[in-house]
């Protein structure tokens, strides 16, 4: 006999909840890391080698896997650092993104804006099983790499943010600065009530 629950309450007590410990999903970040070299604004790319599973020499901004125990801006200087050897002061998200493997799970992710803490005079040390080569790139010298497929829209929107909010590669600003330029930036035009629902 095959017993079927018509009740909406019932239906919703069947669906799984944390403590079911049903999902468990990859999730990853990835960062923009900018410099100002002079007056230039710079950002950091690597090449991918050529025997990588996903995008083989395809150019990107860096990036990788959230590990256990670890927050969004932790994984997004640990990777910069495995990835080239730098540090860097993670800014704000800007974008969020997913990874589409075939035959594969969807691999959702988070885009940070990053500043190089030494800003100028870093010492990179590539990752070689991960990238061939890197550069420090203009916009325009950007654009004509070989860049993943949907990472040139977010580099232009980048490069456009950064250079309006230049001060944001000077000394690292408060956490409320750092908040009204994002607010800025996504269109929020009543920031005060944006604050204030934040707590501040």
């Amino acid at each position: 006999m095959i017993y079927c629950i018509i009740s909406n309450k019932s239906n919703r007590e069947i669906f799984p909840i944390r403590e079911d410990k049903q999902e468990k999903i990859e999730v990853h970040v990835a960062g923009f890391c900018f410099r100002l070299k002079g007056k230039r604004v710079q950002l950091l790319v690597g090449k991918r080698r050529k025997d990588r599973d996903l995008f083989p020499s395809k150019w990107e901004c860096g990036g990788g896997q959230v590990k256990k125990n670890e927050n969004f801006e932790e994984a997004m200087r640990r990777q910069y650092y495995e990835e080239f050897g730098i540090r860097v002061n993670v800014l704000s998200p800007i974008f969020s993104y997913e990874i589409l493997r075939p035959n594969g799970p969807k691999i959702p992710g988070i885009k940070f804006l990053c500043k190089s803490i030494d800003n100028g005079n870093e010492d990179i040390i590539l990752n070689k099983r991960e990238f061939s080569e890197y550069k420090w790139v203009s916009e325009r010298q950007c654009l004509k790499l070989n860049l993943i497929t949907g990472v040139i829209s977010q580099t232009k929107a980048a490069f456009r943010y950064i250079r309006a909010k230049q001060n944001l590669l000077g000394p690292a600003m408060l956490p409320v600065e750092k908040t009204l330029c994002v607010a800025q930036y996504i269109g929020l035009r009543n920031w005060k009530k944006f604050l204030s629902f934040l707590g501040w």
